[in-house]
């Protein structure tokens, strides 16, 4: 009943009913890995078409040549709530314009997390600033963003702050200046000996305004992007 459930969820994120064939809404990010090559880097995907036992997916960043028919693979999809994973098989690989492939859908799915709880590990210099009480004056730290969610971060700091201190965090969404963040401390704990920082704060996000947890979720998901690229860029020059 609870996989029934999910696959019902799933549906529902993509875009409603699913028919003979349907068309999806925003094109949802997804990614898709060749189990039998673990070695093989992550591709990056769209979710186009949902049919009733199978999803087309265009190639959006990745090399073609690691996708062929009967391919058992590992699907991941983003979707506006959430983020499920499950096994399938690649059933055909063809070009409408972009390399798409299309690949079984299974009865179930499982619902491994809620999206704005991805999370992409960085090492981002940020400023943070700590409201003041009553007297005094606010106060200005330096600090390093070791991960981020579109829920919250965790970021390097030079001194222990508080559970429930309210701080603002600077993040460079869109240019370098950044933009600020109001967030609350949930935990402080002592960083390994090799961060440049001796304390680590975990923060979750406040008083969010509009759009923000969207620009913020599209933030992550193009650090990651930009990570992958990076990485495919590196393993081609070792090679």
């Amino acid at each position: 009943l609870y996989l029934r459930r999910v696959a019902a969820a799933l549906t529902k994120d993509l875009g409603g009913e699913i028919r003979a064939t349907s068309s999806i809404r925003n094109n949802p990010w997804a990614t898709l890995r060749p189990v039998d090559t673990p070695e093989a880097p992550v591709l990056s995907m769209e979710v186009l078409q949902m049919h009733r036992n199978a999803i087309v997916l265009r190639l959006v960043e990745g090399d073609e040549r690691l996708l062929a028919p009967n391919q058992p693979v590992l699907v991941t999809i983003a979707t506006a709530t959430a983020a499920y994973q499950f096994y399938a098989t690649i059933l055909s690989v063809y070009l409408a314009e972009d390399i798409c492939v299309r690949v079984t859908r299974p009865p179930w799915v499982a619902r491994v997390q809620r999206r704005r709880f991805f999370r992409v590990g960085v090492q981002l210099p940020t400023m943070l600033s700590v409201p003041a009480s009553t007297s005094g004056a606010d106060e200005f730290y330096c600090g390093i963003i070791r991960d981020i969610s579109a829920s919250g971060v965790r970021i390097g700091v030079p001194t222990r702050l508080k559970v429930s201190t309210k701080v603002a965090v600077r993040i460079p969404i869109t240019d370098e200046r950044g933009t600020l963040f109001s967030a609350s401390v949930l935990a402080c704990t002592r960083a390994p000996r090799s961060e440049p920082y001796p304390y680590v704060i975990q923060c979750a996000f406040v008083d969010l305004p509009g759009d923000a947890q969207e620009l913020l979720l599209r933030y992550c998901f193009d650090l990651q992007r930009n990570q992958m690229r990076a990485e495919r860029s590196s393993d081609r020059e070792a090679s």
